[in-house]
């Protein structure tokens, strides 16, 4: 994993991570697992944040695009940041939920 590297303005990275996992652990249900992952993705790096959480009614398996105004697309303020982070850096961020698990890839572009 040491290889790895991606460009990015220091601390875009650091605060991408810390706000996805931040988010993971509120929105968690109890007593579940979070699953961390960062490897090749062919030409970029994947990383990769997956947690359980209580589904609601109207919630959907996709999203292309945050909601800030909805707890159900953002699960907080942090994946309004994520977003806005990767877009500043060429990055892509898809959020997938099934199953009651909410799975972020964010697709680093390598350097």
């Amino acid at each position: 994993i040491e290889n790895l590297q991606w460009s990015a303005p220091p601390g875009h990275f650091d605060i991408v991570v810390r706000n996805l996992l931040d988010n993971a652990v509120k929105y968690s249900r109890r007593d579940c697992s979070i699953k961390v992952n960062l490897r090749e993705q062919g030409a970029k790096v994947l990383l990769q944040v997956s947690n359980q959480y209580d589904s609601v009614e109207g919630d959907t398996s996709t999203t292309k695009r945050t909601d800030p105004q909805s707890k159900i697309d953002s699960h907080g303020l942090g994946m309004t940041i994520c977003e806005a982070i990767t877009k500043a850096n060429d990055w892509e961020m898809q959020v997938l939920r099934e199953n009651s698990e909410m799975t972020v890839n964010v697709w680093l572009t390598r350097s």
